[in-house]
């Protein structure tokens, strides 16, 4: 965790998607514009969705657009 942010969970796609989308459900605009930049996202679909019960801050589904990233 030496980029100062934790995984706490992953899983398989559940679908085909071009695009990266950013779902936020929690007030964490900072954490997102931080990500944005660490992953060298362009243009993600970014979705607020407000869900206090949710186990993470955000999620992140990676789309075809960022494969070409990949080291």
């Amino acid at each position: 965790n030496t980029r100062g942010m934790q995984v706490v969970e992953f899983g398989e796609p559940t679908e085909y998607a071009s695009h990266t989308k950013v779902i936020l459900y929690t007030s964490k605009l900072y954490a997102l514009q931080y990500l944005k930049n660490l992953l060298g996202l362009e243009n993600p679909q970014i979705v607020i969705q407000p869900n206090s019960d949710s186990t993470v801050d955000i999620e992140i589904r990676l789309g075809e657009d960022w494969i070409g990233k990949l080291p």
